[in-house]
């Protein structure tokens, strides 16, 4: 009846998730907000419902080491996918293909949130009433990060007009046409060819947060199941999506019921199957739409779906903390301390990649390889 529950419960995540992604876009474009809003945010929350839900109901019932085992290795598990994801991408390595430096920020921040997290299992016996102080650090951080989030964004976006706008202005016509002809050849006055460029530009949308790559859509023309969602009405549409919602919420509660009845039954401990079993489970949409993104040489737009992604749900602890009777990383136990730095690894191996924007030994980034080894060692570790 467990194993029943948790294979159950994750097919229907696996089947649901990029469903309730469609009907938010598509409610997006009915009430006009803006895509970065909308992946951000809204669409954040409600793809995470499940290991959201699955975390504070641990928290709830109290068992504290499966809710922060939970939220750590659902970040380790995504930033794996990633790893994962380069194996397919043939056009060239992961950081080769990430196009803007919000996705770069992006990483930065989330070890920011990551660093607080480990203050806080360092300092967990500090609490004002019920909660650590970081509990509430963590969700103005998330908000402020948000903001300059968005600064990055704007601000990238205008280096990148004034850099096309260089271009056109310093190119003669005679060359422009050869260039037009041998785009191969041209390039900007950073050494970048400007094809390039301009498909940094049409993949920006994608890497700020955008919504194609958490649906598996990467298309530009919608598909068919697109077109029939926006054919539908307004109400119709909330409709379906309170119904997706909540069977996702469902899922997480069931996930949260097996995997404590499995730690319980089994000799795996709550980090065990927090880490391995109930975040990959509640994280699979990700893998397949990090490895759709790849084949389709769209890897930027997964990697800036996941990082964000991965920022919204270190939020996961804080709300523990609240639902927990008492502070959440005293209840944790000295896993979570390991946990928690083999994520900060994770996340700066792949800031590290970002940054240096290096070639790999067959199209994989060196920085990839380690990822898929740190993830692998830190499953170890946590097992044995």
């Amino acid at each position: 009846m467990i194993y029943a529950v948790f294979v159950a419960a994750t097919v229907a995540i696996f089947v649901v998730g990029p469903r309730l992604a469609r009907v938010v876009e598509t409610i997006a474009d009915r009430l006009g907000i803006g895509q970065v809003l909308v992946g951000a945010v809204l669409l954040g929350v409600v793809t995470s419902l499940p290991g959201l839900v699955l975390t504070v109901t641990a928290a709830v019932r109290g068992d504290a080491e499966l809710a922060v085992s939970n939220a750590l290795g659902g970040v380790a598990a995504q930033t794996f996918f990633l790893a994962v994801a380069d194996l397919f991408y043939r056009t060239g390595t992961l950081s080769s293909g990430v196009p803007t430096r919000q996705v770069t920020y992006q990483a930065a921040f989330l070890l920011v949130l990551l660093g607080l997290v480990v203050v806080a299992l360092g300092s967990a016996e500090a609490t004002i009433g019920r909660v650590h102080p970081v509990t509430p650090m963590l969700a103005v951080a998330y908000v402020a990060g948000l903001s300059l989030s968005r600064r990055v964004d704007r601000h990238g976006g205008t280096e990148l007009a004034a850099v096309d706008a260089a271009i056109g202005a310093d190119v003669p016509s005679g060359t422009a046409a050869s260039a037009a002809e041998t785009p191969d050849r041209a390039v900007t006055a950073h050494g970048t060819r400007a094809d390039d460029t301009r498909a940094d530009d049409s993949e920006a949308e994608g890497a700020r947060g955008g919504l194609r790559g958490k649906m598996g859509e990467l298309e530009e023309e919608p598909s068919p199941r697109m077109r029939e969602l926006q054919r539908r009405s307004t109400p119709a549409l909330w409709a379906r999506f309170a119904v997706f919602a909540a069977l996702l919420s469902v899922c997480g509660f069931g996930l949260a019921w097996a995997g404590s009845s499995i730690a319980e039954e089994t000799p795996l401990s709550a980090s065990s199957v927090g880490l391995l079993l109930t975040a990959v489970a509640t994280s699979t949409p990700e893998l397949v739409t990090a490895v759709a993104a790849a084949r389709s040489g769209a890897i930027g737009l997964a990697a800036g779906d996941i990082i964000g992604g991965n920022v919204f749900d270190t939020l996961f602890i804080a709300a523990a903390d609240v639902g927990a009777a008492g502070s959440i990383f005293a209840q944790a136990g000295d896993t979570a301390v390991l946990l928690a730095g083999f994520v900060l690894l994770l996340n700066a191996l792949l800031l590290a990649g970002l940054v240096r924007q290096g070639v790999g030994t067959r199209n994989v980034d060196r920085e990839s390889a380690a990822i898929a080894l740190v993830w692998v060692v830190m499953v170890a570790v946590t097992f044995f």
